[in-house]
């Protein structure tokens, strides 16, 4: 297969660093460790407590939109580990954690 011309690559480059998109992948193929202060296996080191609280806050002021985000973020605030939610209601990994990181968002728990 042909690979891209370095401009296109750029530009595509770019293109995904402003929409905020952050590859796990690196020039050499291998994985990057997803490292945030907010993730949940932070919170279960420092400040679980207070994480708990404020996502369980969260939970119960909010009219969630979807039956499936009320779903993800409930299981989430219960302790559920993202592959066991998403085995569960049936979607991939990759949009439980989408879900939760927009609830962390939205109840000022990330950045």
């Amino acid at each position: 297969m042909r690979q891209p011309s370095k401009k296109l690559k750029d530009k595509w480059d770019k293109k995904l660093k402003d929409s905020g998109f952050i590859d796990i992948e690196k020039a050499d193929g291998s994985l990057t460790v997803e490292v945030h202060p907010y993730t949940l296996d932070n919170a279960m080191r420092d400040n679980r407590q207070t994480y708990y609280s404020t996502a369980q806050d969260f939970l119960n002021k909010t009219k969630f939109s979807t039956l499936l985000d009320y779903s993800v973020w409930k299981s989430h605030v219960d302790g559920v580990s993202f592959r066991d939610i998403a085995r569960e209601l049936g979607v991939t990994f990759y949009k439980v954690r989408n879900i939760v990181v927009k609830f962390q968002k939205l109840s000022g728990l990330k950045k």
